[in-house]
């Protein structure tokens, strides 16, 4: 049964499963981390109404009446007729694409290799093209932000097993894994060229990543992903990928295959999360010294260093020092460092901080 868990695109209302089915909703007071701006943004995109419950209230509903028949995900004319009479428009605002060719769904869906007892998430489902097959494989948890397509998925997917997370996926990916004491396995999703590559920082700050990751981006995006150290492509972004996930590409997808048809060519990446993953001592410094180092990206990492105080450099000798002892060369540029190297780097100033305070 279809069940609804709230977050952004809620406009603060959380839901949890109900036990006599259906979903329960639960208020949330404030704005919460959705803000003033984007909150009537999603007020105005979505058609329930926008009063909330009061305090301290809840409400046990059942999945919207009338279902849907079964879609034919493998006739673009289908999918396009069925978004067309759901009134789910595309939203410029949330990178709204969707897979109509049969088989690109199923090439995708079977690079998920996902074992019976394993944890899967999708990103972004879309009217359910890849979440019909991926439910073959068993329990399947959504994340979506937008309510006409959660009111169609809960219809669509009534009797089956399927867990919807709704809200902005940067903002409940972490909530969704500690409410459920643990985070996906394995991670499927078409992602919205707008966010993808902050959805996929926060599932790689997970603990622990997910095992396998297939994701659908924009083919700059993963060039960016599989770019070595030394190359134009290699970047900040490049580290923290790498540093905990060997990146492979699949295969691109032509923007035909897309209602509507996006401006550039797509690439569906493969990211398995490495046994020797490089995990720092502390990953908020890890990416603030990653950040720092790219932060010139024509200066050496001793110029992008010498003048961090917050990072406790003071001065280009304290930053000589530093990178000495790391095996790093101080004329060196970011771009030409391993991801072994800012994990080492992150590291020492870690430890330089804590005998700092004992």
């Amino acid at each position: 049964m279809a069940a609804v868990a709230g977050g952004r695109a809620a406009a603060g209302r959380a839901g949890t499963l109900d036990p006599a089915g259906g979903a329960r909703i639960l208020p949330r007071s404030g704005s919460g981390a959705f803000g003033s701006r984007q909150q009537r943004d999603a007020d105005a995109d979505r058609a329930e109404p926008a009063s909330a419950l009061p305090a301290g209230c809840c409400a046990a509903t059942t999945p919207p009446s009338g279902g849907v028949a079964a879609v034919n995900y493998d006739s673009p004319r289908e999918i396009v007729e069925t978004l067309q009479r759901e009134g789910i428009g595309p939203k410029k605002r949330w990178g709204q694409n969707f897979l109509i060719d049969g088989n690109v769904r199923r090439a995708i869906v079977g690079l998920a290799e996902r074992a019976g007892h394993e944890r899967l998430w999708e990103i972004g489902p879309g009217i359910g093209s890849l979440t019909d097959l991926l439910l073959h494989s068993g329990p399947v948890t959504v994340f979506e932000i937008d309510w006409g397509i959660i009111r169609f998925l809960q219809r669509r997917f009534a009797d089956q097993p399927l867990r919807i997370v709704a809200g902005d996926a940067v903002e409940t990916i972490a909530r969704a894994a500690d409410e459920a004491a643990a985070a996906a396995d394995v991670v499927v999703g078409n992602l919205p060229y707008r966010s993808a590559s902050a959805i996929v920082a926060a599932l790689l700050d997970l603990s622990p990543p997910p095992r396998r990751m297939v994701i659908t981006v924009q083919k700059e995006m993963a060039g960016r992903m599989l770019a070595p150290p030394g190359s134009r492509n290699y970047s900040a972004f490049s580290v923290a990928v790498q540093a905990v996930c060997s990146v492979a590409r699949r295969f691109d997808i032509t923007p035909a295959c897309f209602y509507p048809a996006p401006e550039v060519v797509s690439t569906v990446l493969t990211l398995t999360r490495r046994p020797d993953r490089l995990i720092p001592a502390d990953r908020k410094l890890f990416v603030r010294v990653k950040d720092a180092l790219f932060a010139g990206r024509r200066k050496t990492v001793l110029n992008n260093l010498k003048q961090r105080r917050d990072l406790g450099i003071h001065d280009a000798d304290s930053a000589v020092q530093l990178l000495g002892s790391c095996g790093i060369d101080p004329a060196t540029r970011a771009e030409q460092l391993p991801p072994e190297a800012f994990i080492r780097l992150a590291d020492q100033i870690y430890r330089l901080q804590q005998s700092s305070l004992g």
